[in-house]
């Protein structure tokens, strides 16, 4: 199962029932976790497989949303010291 520490959320300019939540899956060994609500925070989907294409990854640093909608996230990779950042689409 997960076991998702939560460190970043980041509130829908666009809308008020949308928001981001990451961090890392304690679970998983500090992989990254990131997940999408639709409804003000009653239900959430994980979009932690968004990372799983390489596993040096950890820990979502950050999220931000654009004026333009877009949401851009910030991973960690320890062992080589550099951040990742990148655009993330639903849908």
């Amino acid at each position: 199962g997960k076991y998702p520490y939560i460190q970043q959320i980041c509130f829908s300019r666009q809308t008020e029932e949308q928001l981001w939540i990451g961090g890392f899956d304690k679970a998983k060994n500090g992989e990254p976790y990131l997940a999408f609500s639709d409804d003000n925070g009653d239900s959430f989907t994980d979009l932690s497989q968004v990372f799983q294409t390489d596993a040096t990854w950890r820990n979502v640093l950050a999220i931000n949303e654009l004026d333009s909608g877009e949401i851009w996230a910030a991973t960690f990779a320890a062992k080589e010291k550099k951040i990742k950042i990148g655009r993330l689409q639903i849908g």
